[in-house]
């Protein structure tokens, strides 16, 4: 939802809220050790030794998780404005203003049992100042 408000001729305020439904990932259900063999030394490889067995991803099935329900509010105003010739817009602009963690991607550390899950978020609250100039 996008509203703006122009209280004089040369201003305008505006807000955007953005609010939708969690995207589709493919979810991970665990690890198991996969083992490899050694041709020279005739064996495998056991877990716990150098270049040991390597933790392969179960994953479940396509699309069946979702992120959680990603919110949005930016806010921003500018103003118009003659420098001697030049058409002028100065600019201030609050991206995520209520600073909601949109989770971007979850990240397995598969090293630990059980794995740890890190969330890592999209944009933070992030303001912004800023000139047009048009000669």
């Amino acid at each position: 939802m996008v509203v703006s408000y122009r209280p004089g001729a040369r201003v305008v305020l505006a807000a955007r809220l953005g609010v939708a439904t969690g995207t589709p990932y493919t979810g991970w259900a665990g690890t198991y050790p996969r083992w490899t063999y050694d041709p020279v030394g005739r064996r495998w490889r056991v877990p716990g030794s150098t270049s040991a067995a390597r933790n392969e991803q179960v994953r479940t099935e396509r699309n069946t998780e979702r992120y959680p329900t990603y919110r949005r509010l930016d806010v921003g105003a500018h103003r118009a404005f003659h420098l001697g010739r030049a058409d002028c817009d100065a600019f201030v602009n609050l991206v995520n203003v209520l600073n909601q963690r949109n989770v971007l991607l979850y990240a397995f550390d598969t090293a630990q049992n059980p794995p740890d899950v890190r969330g890592y978020s999209q944009l933070p609250f992030l303001p912004t100042l800023g000139m047009r100039v048009a000669f």
